[in-house]
């Protein structure tokens, strides 16, 4: 597992902060230009004879594929929740947090691809349903500490953003 480098709380937040709106920033740029694109009729999609079955089928499974980065995160917690020192704790979490977004980041690509080609409405409600999973997600203080369930010690060290050894 590669190190990330952080000194305090403060910096640890900032750096997962930064890569998630990185990543929530990506597909949300494009999901305005397609958004805009399409409601000014400039442009016409390319599939607009996709059944409406197999557009529903696509949608459900880009949904499930969003939702299954809340079941790998949920599996991998327990892991960062035993790490030896806080160090390694955060490092952990910060791993699969990043998979996590990243996973969300790609699917929310794949259902931009299917809007873009077919310009369905169905697909802009499953990004916007998609972008909901991206905002309950974003990191805080109090996230990281819940999440890591971390002892009363550890707890004190983010709060008062001492030096994480």
């Amino acid at each position: 597992m590669k190190h990330i480098s952080f000194k305090n709380s403060v910096d640890y937040l900032n750096k997962l902060r930064g890569v998630f709106y990185i990543l929530v920033g990506i597909p949300l740029t494009i999901f305005l230009v397609l958004y805009l694109i399409f409601r000014q009729h400039t442009f016409t999609a390319y599939y607009t004879t996709m059944s409406d079955l197999l557009i529903k089928i696509l949608a459900s499974t880009f949904l499930l594929a969003g939702l299954s980065s809340f079941i790998f995160y949920f599996k991998k917690l327990p892991a960062a929740r035993n790490g030896s020192s806080l160090r390694n704790k955060l490092e952990q979490y910060y791993l699969i947090c990043i998979t996590k977004f990243s996973w969300l980041m790609v699917v929310s690509l794949l259902n931009l691809t299917f809007y873009f080609l077919t310009s369905h409405a169905f697909f802009a409600g499953v990004y916007i349903l998609l972008l909901i999973m991206f905002a309950l997600n974003n990191p805080s203080y109090y996230n990281v500490v819940g999440n890591l369930k971390l002892k009363k010690e550890e707890r004190e060290i983010m709060k008062n953003n001492s030096a994480i050894s």
